[in-house]
């Protein structure tokens, strides 16, 4: 199982952050989202 854990992106997701979440089971925010857009 791959599990993407991840913190402080403030309203930005990098897009290879992007591409590995989509190859993980689950995806955890641990804080400072900053927007909706990230989830």
């Amino acid at each position: 199982m791959r599990i993407l854990l991840l913190a402080d992106t403030h309203g930005v997701l990098d897009a290879r952050i992007a591409e590995l979440a989509r190859e993980c089971q689950l995806a955890v925010h641990a804080g400072d989202i900053g927007s909706d857009d990230v989830l």
